[in-house]
């Protein structure tokens, strides 16, 4: 929650749109606004879990990202093919369930080191989950989609 003051008689209250928050503001007999940022929240996390491919391969992305932020010689592993290949080394992201935001820079990640975690699956046989063609074209379209939200978001 966060009050603003305007004026000597006048505050705004912003706050999320739980109930608890809702009634204490509406028990102070205060004006409140819901945080828009919130409500994006909200919409982009609700529309994601609407779409059981979306859960899927988000699912697939986060065991994906756990495995290597457990494990330091597949993180090493990971690093000396993106050596390899030329590119810039960067780690993998994990996402967090109150940012949903964080899923789509743990997407992006996955995304942008799409050639070495191919390389990665292909040479290390385990049970991390490896990402079929159809994975990366839904990867790459939700990635579009979720791009005018999330730039939406930092300029707020």
């Amino acid at each position: 929650m966060k009050i603003i003051l305007v004026n000597k008689y006048c505050y705004i209250v912003f706050s999320d749109n739980g109930a608890n928050m809702k009634k204490g503001v509406d028990d102070a007999s205060l004006d409140s606004f819901g945080c828009f940022l919130h409500t994006i929240h909200l919409i982009v996390t609700e529309s994601m879990k609407s779409q059981k491919s979306v859960q899927d391969l988000l699912g697939r992305a986060r065991r994906v990202s756990t495995h290597f932020h457990h494990s330091s010689s597949a993180t090493d592993r990971l690093k000396s093919i993106q050596i390899g290949l030329g590119v810039q080394h960067k780690k993998v992201i994990q996402d967090i369930c109150t940012r949903w935001n964080s899923s789509f820079y743990m997407l992006e990640r996955l995304f942008n080191l799409k050639h070495a975690i191919l390389i990665f699956t292909s040479e290390v046989p385990s049970s991390l989950p490896s990402f079929k063609a159809n994975d990366w074209t839904v990867m790459e379209s939700l990635l579009n989609l979720l791009r005018p939200f999330e730039e939406l978001t930092k300029r707020i």
